[in-house]
Formats: structure tokens, C-alpha cells, sequence
């Protein structure tokens, strides 16, 4: 039986106040109930203990691990740097390239054998032939050669080898080059060139093929390089002798009377002339060719006037006016000699 919390009263079964003092009497919740209110309370707790949630670290360890990746990530880029600086990841050396030299070291011949004078070597030499050239000796390459003149011969024995050095100096226009050639008698008694060097500086061998080119061009061949050129330009420019020259009606006194005719240029579409006589001069005239290349006829329609050019021959020209009130008169000047 259930007393009044309040006085102590007897109460009976389902009262809600007591009969006695009239105090409410609690409810009591069915044990299922607070099991439910329980469960999920213990629940929660049992997986906290199982899973429980990471430690943050304190304030001054997250600093010290920032401090640690900075002093690492310093470190890293001062070994790249390094590494960068000292060649490691720059491309492999490029070969030479025309006229690059190396010096002279220990391996060279020119440096390290013993050359000596002797006419009877260089008679030799002279009727050696040069590997790859089986037409002409030294002696007739030498002759022939347009650019390339021997200033000294010396030859050296090593190990019942012979080699020969050849001094010489490249000429081209003004310009004087000196060259030494270093050449090794091979086994079919063929002069083959070992070393070459250029004002003082060994050549690359890659580059021997371009000074054979210079050494085996001879003086026949620039002759019928400038014929061609000459042929060439004529066929372009078949009036280009002019230029520079004058003409006058009487050649022999060149008094300027009526014409003196000095031509000032020549291209190929065009002649550019200065007319003067005793009374008035008309300076740079430019006749335009009539006709295709090779034509004798030209025009010219300056001061008023129309003014034909006509070529004769290699020492007369042709001059006709025409003037506006078409009236017109010619003459024929010749080349002052």
C-alpha cells in the first residue's frame, strides 16, 4: 500500500490526491517506459568508449610541425637549385659547329712530333696524291688551287708512319687566312688529312669536306664561274655596258654641241641618261624599254616632250624629240673615246 508523501495517510489504489491533506499523488512510469529512456543513454555511452573521438593536438605542437615542413620544403629547393646550377639537368654538349676549334693538347700531332726539313721529303710530298682525289698530286692541286698558296713544308716519322705539314695561306679577295695542314700517309701511299687548323685553331673534321671544296677550287673554275655570271647578266641586263659611258655628236672634240650624252644607270627595264649642250641641260631622263629584254627601242615623257632612245650598236645611239606641237627632230651621238 502507497502512503501520502506529504502526511503519511493510507492510500488507496488509483487515488490521484490524498484524502487526508489533499497533496497530488505522484504517477509512477511503467518499468518498460524507462527502459526506453535508459537504452539510448547507454548506448551512447558504450560507443564513445569504443570509438572515441582523436585527440586535438595542442596549439604549440601544430606550430612546431608548420616549422618543420617549411624548414623541410627550404631544404629540397636549395639541392634542386644546386643541382640545376651544376649542369645536371642541361642538355648534352651540341657538336661543333663550322670553324669551332679545340686547343691544342697532348694528343695533337702538330704539337707533340718532331717535324723536320728535307728536300727529299718534300719532293715526295709534292707527288703524293691525296686520298679521294686520284687526279691531280700536291704539287698540281697546289698550282691550280684559286685561293690556297704552301709557305712551308716539314715532315715527321712516328712509329714508321710519315706525315707530312703543309703551311699555307688562304687568299680571297682582301682577305689572307693562314692555314696548316697535317696529313698522314696511309697504307696505299695516300696522303689522308689527320689535323687542320684555321688561324692557329684545330678544325672540327666535320668540316674537312668544306675546306676540300675551297682547296680543290681552281683558277679555271672561277673564270667559268664569272663567264656564266657575266652571260647571265648580259642576258638580263644586255644594255649594262652603257652605264658610266658618254656620248657625243662630234667624239673626237666633245665640244657639247648640239648633245653631250652621259649615261648616269642601266637596269633592265630602264636607262637613266643626262642631255646638255651649250644652251640647257636635262638631267636624268628615264627612258623605259618598248618591247621584251633585248629591245633596242625606248621611251622617255619628260619636259613636256616625248623623247625616243634608240640603240644602233655597241658605239652610237639614236635621239628623237617630239615636241608637243608635232614638230620633231633627231640625231645620232657616238661614244666618247
Amino acid at each position: 500500500m502507497k502512503h501520502c508523501e506529504n502526511c503519511g495517510a493510507k492510500l488507496q489504489e488509483g487515488m490521484k490526491f490524498c484524502g487526508n491533506c489533499g497533496s497530488p499523488v505522484p504517477v509512477e512510469e511503467p518499468l518498460e517506459s524507462k527502459g526506453q529512456e535508459d537504452g539510448p543513454k547507454l548506448e551512447t555511452t558504450v560507443e564513445k568508449l569504443m570509438n572515441p573521438e582523436p585527440a586535438s593536438p595542442p596549439a604549440g605542437n601544430k606550430k612546431k610541425i608548420v616549422i618543420t615542413v617549411a624548414v623541410i620544403v627550404a631544404i629540397l629547393a636549395a639541392i634542386a637549385i644546386a643541382l640545376w646550377q651544376s649542369g645536371v639537368f642541361s642538355e648534352q654538349e651540341k657538336p661543333a659547329t663550322k670553324d669551332s676549334v679545340q686547343a691544342i693538347d697532348q694528343n695533337d700531332l702538330r704539337g707533340t712530333l718532331d717535324w723536320k726539313e728535307d728536300q727529299d721529303k718534300e719532293y715526295a710530298l709534292k707527288n703524293s696524291l691525296i686520298e679521294g682525289n686520284a687526279d691531280s698530286n700536291v704539287k698540281e692541286i697546289f698550282e691550280e688551287s684559286a685561293y690556297f698558296m704552301p709557305t712551308k713544308h716539314t715532315y715527321a716519322i712516328n712509329e714508321n708512319v710519315t706525315y707530312y705539314s703543309i703551311d699555307c695561306e688562304y687568299k680571297k679577295d682582301d682577305k689572307v687566312v693562314p692555314y696548316v695542314l697535317v696529313f698522314q700517309v696511309n697504307q696505299d701511299e695516300h696522303l689522308e688529312l689527320a689535323e687542320l687548323y684555321k688561324n692557329d685553331k684545330k678544325v672540327n673534321p666535320e668540316k674537312f669536306d668544306d675546306f676540300y671544296e675551297k682547296l680543290y677550287t681552281t683558277k679555271e673554275d672561277l673564270a667559268a664561274a664569272e663567264e656564266a655570271r657575266a652571260v647571265a647578266e648580259k642576258e638580263a641586263n644586255p644594255y649594262a655596258y652603257m652605264k658610266g659611258l658618254t656620248y657625243a655628236f662630234n667624239p673626237d672634240e666633245g665640244d657639247g654641241i648640239p648633245e653631250d650624252v652621259y649615261i648616269d644607270n642601266v637596269e633592265e627595264d630602264s636607262i637613266v641618261l643626262t642631255m646638255s649642250s651649250g644652251i640647257s641641260t636635262m638631267e636624268h631622263l628615264v627612258f623605259y624599254r618598248n618591247g621584251p629584254v633585248g629591245s633596242t627601242e625606248y621611251e622617255c615623257h619628260q619636259y613636256g616632250k616625248v623623247i625616243n632612245l634608240y640603240i644602233y650598236d655597241e658605239n652610237s645611239i639614236g635621239i628623237n624629240f617630239a615636241e608637243a606641237d608635232g614638230t620633231d627632230y633627231g640625231l645620232t651621238v657616238y661614244v666618247r673615246q
